[in-house]
């Protein structure tokens, strides 16, 4: 009897106690949820598309010099193309595994746009302009696969978190007097530069696929924007 309690007692004092490493320092509580910030440029875009739609569609005249007191611009050739802007975001990743997250964001985008003008003989206001340049509000969900991390047998650093994932997004897409909604889909590759650390750097390359339809601009006259753009984005995260 006395040496089984010996051997009983001896096992429970070496045993790790619950919540401590065998060294007796405290396990560390997974980070599970991130937050990040992200601000970049787009490309991509309906600039180039509306171009040519206005130039088939005869709005592709010079338009007169427009003055303001003493200062004046133009004359003006048509179409002109506006490239795509700046984009912002932000995201938050919870993984459910090692491997498995879901996330969720928010972001707006400058997509760029074209303007046409059609002279238009004997008009009291010398022609017809079309104005066909947006900008998006987005929001969307997605499931985000990370590769695990291999064994390291050297003590080397852990390598940078990667990260794929898609999901679908809904689209509030805005022009000076139009405004349409879509759905469409995100997909995404990004990374969080250094691993196991509360703050981090967050890098994205995300596309956003969204479904094209006709769209009625003053003039009158029919265009149909390409709205699927790119993100480059870049920011700082926390992981709470």
């Amino acid at each position: 009897m006395r040496i089984a309690l010996v051997l009983v007692l001896g096992s429970l004092f070496t045993t790790a106690l619950p919540g401590q490493t065998p060294e007796g320092q405290p396990i560390r509580r997974a980070r599970r949820l991130t937050l990040a910030l992200e601000r970049g440029g787009s490309l991509g875009g309906p600039a180039a598309g509306l171009a040519a739609q206005l130039r088939a569609a005869g709005f592709d005249d010079t338009s007169p010099p427009e003055c303001f007191i003493w200062w004046c611009t133009g004359p003006t050739p048509h179409p002109r193309k506006q490239g795509p802007g700046l984009s912002a975001d932000i995201t938050a990743h919870f993984a459910v595994s090692g491997t498995l997250a879901v996330a969720a964001g928010y972001g707006w985008a400058d997509l760029g746009g074209s303007r046409g003008y059609r002279a238009v003989p004997g008009s009291v206001f010398g022609g017809e302009s079309v104005h066909s340049v947006w900008e998006a509000t987005m929001g969307w969900v997605a499931a985000f696969w990370r590769p695990p991390p291999p064994p390291s047998l050297t003590g080397a650093p852990p390598p940078v978190p990667i990260r794929l994932g898609a999901g679908p997004a809904w689209y509030r897409l805005q022009n000076i007097n139009t405004e349409v909604s879509r759905l469409g889909l995100m997909v995404e590759a990004g990374a969080e530069p250094p691993a196991n650390r509360r703050f981090f750097l967050n890098l994205a390359a995300r596309v956003h696929l969204i479904p094209s339809r006709d769209v009625e601009h003053p003039g009158p006259v029919v265009l149909r924007p390409r709205w699927t753009h790119a993100s480059l984005l870049l920011g700082g995260g926390v992981r709470l």
